[in-house]
């Protein structure tokens, strides 16, 4: 019960701050994508988590990547096995999906 607590407060964490995110020019997502990148790479590395904060994680990035445009290509090294991981993850189909849409967007 406490994963499932603990991953439905990160999940509304990743939606919020997609939200917040979404809504930024571009200067001021840039000066906050280092914090937020770090904490969505930390939620997608944990392998406690759910398909779902994989899901919400992986969407949340693909809304950093959008509005820091060139500025999201410092991450790609860090961000690329967690992609491929996703991709390559037949057995959860919103997680394969949510990481085709970025793949898409790049």
């Amino acid at each position: 019960a406490v994963v499932s607590t603990q991953s439905g407060h990160y999940g509304r964490v990743c939606a919020t701050l997609q939200c917040v995110i979404k809504k930024m020019q571009q200067g001021d997502a840039i000066q906050i994508s280092d914090t937020v990148m770090s904490a969505f790479l930390m939620m997608m590395s944990s392998n406690e988590q759910s398909s779902e904060v994989q899901e919400d994680a992986l969407m949340a990035v693909g809304t950093v990547m959008e509005v820091t445009d060139k500025h999201f290509a410092k991450y790609m090294d860090s961000f690329w096995p967690y992609l491929v991981a996703s991709l390559q993850n037949h057995a959860e189909y919103s997680v394969c999906a949510a990481a085709v849409g970025i793949v898409g967007d790049m």
